[in-house]
């Protein structure tokens, strides 16, 4: 990765109120003493909440001068945001706006427990973002560590604090193995400790970089909340019992048989089926049928003290393997003792130096998803061609029908209600689906919402 372009990385900043996000965030956007420091507080890229309220009550995404960092920095979660239909929209604007994300950073202050409001938090973007993006490059951040601290003399005690957050946040979150732990003070008082930070924070963008795949956000739509689904399921049971009476009034106008009527409402169904099935397998091909990179096959260990070699590994693949990346923390060697296509085999070892180091040391390899997902392409290729010829003989089935009671149909009041069944069946749709379909959409009904409280 020598271009400018490659050195480019994507942050997402998660944690509870009060546990130091905007302040490792003005760290890791520009690290010197003026900034970080800046009295006022006016020229932070994050401003800093000075007592236990949150000062981020938006989301705010900034880009470092140099164009290399971008960093998305959530809100704390409180319980009116679980129901808060324009702060979920704010983070999907925002989200937006970051475009991809090549790692979710969780921020945790070195001595706090997981209560349950952090667990909410970490849980409710989880489900917000998606569970591939939080298992992609997770790494947790403990911003307040201060190495000449004499509570962290025994380097066993941090040690002990590093593991347990892996363990409770692989716990929270089921991955398959335990998160990237790093310590770090984002708020050093001085030149000389500055200076031993810069190097903790360029391993931490490094791991983030390290992500050949950084998730895609722009198809990232926003939840209905709970106080929006009871209102839509109520308007959707009214539109039901209007949709029966439309359907009943155009049988009782169209003079044709009562099983071509059947005939042709299940045609209409099939017909609406299909079509849904077909966006849905269009949607996985332009996800899966690409030149990007995927990963496809990983391994990682949670190492403590040592030396020698502390973690040998193999990683076989079921494609061609076009590119490896891995993560040592400037804490052990890495190096490969075998390649070819589809395998690699290698250690991480360690010298004297780094005897007292620990932390999750981890190697992936990459090929291309086309190849990666051939299979599973195939199969969808297979099932798109069958839905297509599903809808040819639908439609052609519903013309022959047509044409044979053309008199019937073409009755002026029978096409009115043919329109009126069709919008009903379009707006019951759109009341049932999980996810607003537009940013506006979600707006226009916090607009309502915010207008039938006043």
């Amino acid at each position: 990765m020598d271009s400018t372009l490659a050195q480019k990385v994507n942050l997402i900043l998660v944690g509870s109120t009060g546990q130091g996000k905007s302040t490792l965030g003005n760290f890791l956007m520009k690290p010197d003493l003026d900034h970080i420091w800046e009295e006022n507080g006016q020229q932070r890229t994050f401003q800093v909440g000075e007592d236990r309220l949150s000062c981020t009550q938006h989301c705010a995404v900034s880009t470092s001068g140099d164009g290399s960092v971008t960093i998305m920095d959530t809100p704390g979660l409180n319980e009116s945001h679980e129901k808060d239909l324009g702060y979920m929209i704010n983070v999907v604007k925002n989200a937006h706006v970051l475009g991809s994300v090549h790692a979710v950073i969780l921020v945790m202050k070195t001595e706090s427990r997981m209560d349950q409001t952090y667990k909410d938090t970490v849980l409710y973007y989880q489900q917000l973002f998606g569970a591939d993006i939080f298992a992609a490059h997770l790494v947790i951040v403990h911003p307040d560590f201060k190495e000449s601290s004499k509570k962290y003399q025994d380097p066993s005690k941090i040690q002990k604090i590093m593991q347990q957050s892996a363990e409770d946040v692989q716990n929270l979150l089921g991955l398959k193995a335990a998160p990237s732990v790093r310590c770090l003070n984002s708020l050093p008082e001085t030149v000389e400790e500055l200076m031993k930070q810069l190097t903790e924070r360029e391993r931490i963008l490094q791991h983030a970089r390290a992500n050949l795949a950084a998730a895609p956000l722009a198809r990232l739509r926003v939840p209905k909340t709970p106080a929006v689904e009871a209102k839509h399921e109520k308007e959707k049971a009214r539109l039901e019992e209007r949709l029966a009476q439309l359907v009943e009034q155009k049988a009782q106008r169209m003079q044709i048989p009562s099983a071509a009527q059947e005939h042709f409402d299940w045609l209409r169904r099939e017909i609406k089926k299909q079509t849904s099935e077909m966006e849905r397998l269009n949607e996985d091909l332009a996800i899966h049928d690409t030149p990007d990179l995927v990963e496809v096959a990983d391994t990682s260990r949670w190492v403590q003290t040592g030396r020698g070699i502390v973690f040998d590994f193999r990683l076989t693949s079921p494609v061609t393997i076009r590119k490896v990346t891995y993560c040592t923390w400037d804490t052990a060697d890495y190096r490969e003792t075998f390649r070819s296509d589809r395998e690699v085999c290698g250690v991480f070892e360690r010298g004297l130096g780094r005897y007292f180091h620990s932390g999750t040391l981890w190697v992936k390899a990459w090929g291309v998803k086309r190849e990666y997902f051939a299979q599973a392409i195939a199969t969808s290729k297979a099932s798109l061609n069958e839905v297509k010829e599903h809808l040819r003989r639908a439609f052609d089935e519903k013309r022959s029908l047509e044409t044979e009671f053309a008199s019937s149909l073409d009755l002026p009041d029978v096409k009115n209600l043919e329109q009126q069944i069709a919008a009903v069946e379009s707006e019951i749709k759109r009341l049932s689906e999980l996810f607003f379909t537009s940013i506006e959409e979600a707006e226009r009904e916090a607009q309502q919402m915010l207008k039938s409280k006043l």
